[in-house]
């Protein structure tokens, strides 16, 4: 599962730019303080970026010092709410790659099982609906 669909790296890449200007960056200075290269950190904002990966965006919303729910508000993915700590940013930093694997696809399945009771539930409310 491909949490960096089209719709939400649209948002991210949208407000990116938005935070940056605000905070008066310019890319080649954010990208410079998140240790990215600056063609890499334009495709994220250009929305372009097929996967960027979740440290990537992490340590950009470090950088700005905005919770990640700000980049990724409006997107429906409430997933990234557990992220909005940035002492939890700096433990996952911690983590090897395989631990971080591990980490990830637990909350990727945490969320596929949330949305799949999600349609379970919808279906149910239709259906004692539909008896009334």
């Amino acid at each position: 599962m491909n949490l960096f669909d089209e719709k939400f790296m649209k948002t991210i890449g949208t407000n990116l730019k938005y935070y940056r200007k605000m905070f008066g960056l310019t890319q080649e200075e954010l990208a410079f303080r998140c240790n990215l290269s600056t063609s890499f950190y334009k495709t994220i904002e250009a929305m372009k970026a097929k996967n960027p990966g979740i440290r990537t965006i992490a340590r950009i919303c470090h950088e700005l010092n905005i919770p990640l729910d700000y980049l990724t508000k409006d997107t429906g993915y409430r997933l990234f709410e557990h992220y909005r700590n940035v002492h939890m940013f700096e433990e996952m930093s911690k983590l090897t790659d395989e631990e971080f694997k591990i980490f990830t696809d637990a909350l990727t399945l945490q969320y596929k099982i949330f949305k799949d009771r999600e349609k379970s539930l919808k279906k149910d409310e239709e259906y004692r609906a539909w008896l009334i």
